[in-house]
């Protein structure tokens, strides 16, 4: 069985990375805003589908969102119920990976690349007023759940997510300004802080680790608004 079950942003990731012993299931569904009862099923059935090869290595590995305890939507409460099928079918060695907005060279509908694309486009990006988001870059992703993998993280779930938690208004300023296009922003009085604890990730990563530090996300944003590319 391949070791890496996706080839979306995650599995593109991880194809070259992994390491043996380990399936990282990166198969699953990433917009939030998923409401399609089929999507979440296929998911679900592509995990059940794969659990008996998978028995065959010491670390199944699954991304699912810093949210997933809210349950405040549907996606929200898909991650959450694919969370604890995953602890059903792999009691012994799941590691649950939560994460925030993820950032890469990737063309969809998540927050990011929507934003980026709205400014090229010179479209309107109705921000909510109350929105907070940290987003993280994708190598991160690779490179701390490695180190866990590494270090025998098992039988647990971490929310891995910078210290910071920026404003989505801060958001869209930071990736107008590296793309030296103004962008149309239109408020909506809505919104809240997406956040989650970190006391246990902070155990695993030395005290200047990237992803702790003041700047991380304007770094980020720096990396990759300029390399997205879209028909607009």
């Amino acid at each position: 069985m391949n070791s890496v079950i996706g080839n979306g942003l995650l599995g593109r990731s991880f194809r070259s990375l992994s390491l043996p012993g380990a399936l990282y299931f990166c198969s699953g569904v990433s917009d939030s805003k998923e409401t399609r009862v089929s999507e979440f099923n296929r998911e679900r059935e592509l995990l059940l589908s794969v659990c008996a090869g998978a028995q065959t290595f010491s670390s199944f590995v699954y991304f699912s969102s810093i949210m997933a305890p809210e349950r405040a939507n549907e996606y929200f409460e898909h991650k959450y119920k694919m969370e604890q099928l995953v602890k059903l079918l792999f009691p012994e060695k799941y590691l649950i990976i939560r994460l925030p907005q993820v950032v890469g060279l990737v063309n969809n509908a998540t927050l990011f690349p929507e934003f980026v694309r709205r400014i090229r486009c010179g479209s309107p990006i109705l921000v909510q007023e109350n929105a907070a988001r940290s987003l993280i870059d994708i190598d991160d992703v690779a490179r701390i759940t490695n180190q866990m993998i590494e270090l025998g993280a098992k039988k647990i779930v971490v929310n891995c997510m910078p210290n910071e938690i920026i404003s989505v208004s801060d958001i869209v300023d930071f990736i107008s300004d590296e793309l030296r296009i103004p962008a149309n922003k239109k408020y909506v009085k809505a919104g809240v802080s997406q956040d989650a604890d970190r006391t246990f990730l902070r155990n695993y990563l030395a005290l200047d680790d990237p992803i702790l530090l003041p700047g991380y996300t304007r770094l980020v944003v720096a990396k990759y608004a300029d390399k997205l590319t879209f028909n607009v």
